[in-house]
C-alpha cells in the first residue's frame, strides 16, 4: 500500500509497519520532506527478534525512486499519445509483460491477452504467425532489429493490421540477448 507520511513520522511508520509484519518485508511510500515536496520511497527491512521472539532491531535500506517513477509516468504518456506500445520478453521464464498503451492497440486486457508469447500468436492472422515464429527468433540469434507488419484477427472478425518492431539488448561478452 503506497500512503504519503511527513519525514518526521517517517521512522515510527516504518518501525511499527516492519515490526507488525516481521520477516523481509519490501514497502514503498511517499514521503513528504520538510520543504514540501514530495518523493517516492522504496524500502527493504529485515526484524531481528530476541529470545523471547520480541522485535529487537530493524534493519532496513531505503532507495529513492523519485525520478524512476516519474521517468516511467513520462514514457507511458508518450507511449499514448504516438499510438505506441511497448513490451517485454523474459528470455528465462517466457513471460511477456505489456504496457498499457500495447494493451489498447491489441484491444485486449491483460487476462485476454495472457502472458507467454504462445498466447499473443494465437491472436495473429493464422498467415502472420509463421513470418513472427521465423523473423522474430533470428533477431534474437542476430541483435538486429525485429521489424514485421502482421494482422490480429479480432474477436468480431475484423482484421487489424500492426507494425511491431524490437531491439533486443546483447550480452556483450557472449553475444546472447537478455530480454
Amino acid at each position: 500500500r503506497n500512503r504519503t507520511v511527513t519525514s518526521s513520522d517517517l521512522v515510527t511508520v516504518l518501525f511499527r509497519h516492519f515490526a507488525e509484519h516481521g520477516g523481509v518485508q519490501d514497502h514503498e511510500m511517499t514521503m513528504r520532506s520538510f520543504k514540501g515536496t514530495e518523493r517516492t520511497l522504496s524500502w527493504t527491512s529485515v526484524n531481528r527478534f530476541d529470545d523471547d521472539g520480541e522485535v529487537m532491531e530493524v534493519i532496513g535500506i531505503g532507495v529513492d525512486l523519485t525520478e524512476l517513477r516519474r521517468s516511467e509516468a513520462q514514457l507511458l504518456e508518450a507511449q499514448e499519445i504516438a499510438g505506441l506500445g511497448s513490451w517485454e520478453l523474459d528470455l528465462r521464464t517466457g513471460a511477456l509483460a505489456w504496457s498499457d498503451a500495447a494493451l489498447a492497440i491489441l484491444e485486449v486486457d491483460r487476462e485476454t491477452i495472457g502472458s507467454t508469447i504462445g498466447h499473443f500468436l494465437a491472436r495473429v492472422h493464422p498467415e502472420d504467425r509463421a513470418e513472427i515464429e521465423r523473423t522474430y527468433p533470428r533477431s534474437l540469434e542476430s541483435g538486429e532489429q525485429y521489424d514485421v507488419t502482421y494482422r490480429l484477427q479480432m474477436p468480431n472478425g475484423r482484421v487489424k493490421y500492426i507494425h511491431g518492431r524490437s531491439r533486443s539488448p546483447h550480452d556483450g561478452h557472449r553475444g546472447h540477448s537478455r530480454r
